[in-house]
């Protein structure tokens, strides 16, 4: 059994996988408001794995554990994340290690980038240079080369470019995250985002960010997930009129992420698969 741990800037959700026939089984996922402190992340985290896994008997069967997290990660641990400022001082490892042990769940457990995560499971089977880009609380983003995380991928953080929009200088996710839109839009959730004015000016403040990462980079795909996911197909044909001049000779494709809102976790899966292939060749 795999266990997918997927901490988001305001949500946190927990799932387990296991096989069928050689495809993931994914677990209801149980989700709640990601904690500030040690010892709400102990309670949730404890409440989580008590409703996911009610049998304690079933945990020991739990043989791996992915912990997407939302900020880069440094020599296999989570360095601090500005969409978690509360965090900074946290030991998250001890924590985390306290509330498996408190739960019998005795494997060991791996943190890696969500949006590597998303793009580990969005990119997969893709020739050539694939980039997944998450717009949530921020704007996070993986890119793969045919099937594999490219290097650049561990420090790739598009949210933090700078373009001048609306008269100042100010990062991508400022202006462009599902937090900003909302903020905009005067609504609480993205999907409430529906009139063609609306639609157009999300189009517009995501144009900028995809517009330069095409200049740069070239990727044959661009995989827009994350909650902006959900109303994709409102701004779509808005979106790529605006960064048609961009494309040029790149050729690139913007598409739709297949899951959206979970790819993370399923990503969660393959990246425990291929761990979990690599220790046993060894």
């Amino acid at each position: 059994m795999i266990l997918a741990i997927d901490i988001g800037g305001t949500k946190t959700s927990l799932a387990t996988f296991s096989d069928l026939l050689g495809f993931p089984l994914k677990s209801k996922s149980i989700k709640f408001p990601t904690p500030e402190d040690c010892d709400n992340i102990m309670i949730e985290f404890r409440s989580a794995i008590n409703k996911l896994i009610p049998n304690p008997a079933n945990r020991s069967k739990v043989n791996i554990a992915i912990i997407a997290y939302p900020g880069l990660i440094k020599d296999g641990l989570p360095a601090p994340a500005s969409n978690l400022p509360s965090w900074n001082n946290l030991n998250l490892i001890e924590c985390i290690k306290n509330v498996f042990t408190e739960c019998g769940i005795t494997c060991p457990f791996y943190f890696e980038n969500d949006a590597n995560l998303g793009a580990f499971y969005e990119c997969r089977g893709k020739k050539g240079r694939s980039i997944y880009l998450t717009f949530s609380t921020g704007i996070g983003g993986g890119v793969m080369e045919n099937n594999h995380l490219t290097p650049d991928s561990a420090v790739f953080e598009p949210g933090k470019m700078i373009f001048t929009y609306d008269g100042q200088q100010s990062s991508w996710e400022q202006f462009a995250s599902v937090k900003a839109i909302n903020a905009a839009n005067n609504v609480d959730d993205i999907i409430k985002v529906k009139s063609p004015k609306a639609l157009f000016d999300v189009a517009s403040r995501i144009s900028l960010g995809i517009s330069q990462i095409i200049h740069e980079r070239e990727p044959s795909v661009i995989i827009i997930g994350g909650p902006i996911g959900l109303i994709y197909r409102g701004f779509e044909k808005q979106l790529k009129t605006i960064v048609a001049p961009s494309i040029g000779q790149a050729h690139t494709k913007i598409i739709k992420a297949k899951k959206p809102m979970e790819c993370v976790e399923y990503g969660c899966y393959y990246y425990a698969k291929a761990i979990l292939q690599a220790t046993a060749t060894k």
